[in-house]
């Protein structure tokens, strides 16, 4: 996972800019940490 956290977070931050979802960045969030 670490090795595509990058790819993650980009795809959530265009997914975010697509569809502001708070709850969908929150559990991004938490499965990275």
């Amino acid at each position: 996972m670490m090795a595509n956290s990058n790819l993650l977070i980009e795809v959530l931050i265009k997914f975010l800019l697509k569809k502001e979802n708070s709850l969908a960045v929150l559990l991004l969030f938490i499965l990275l940490s």
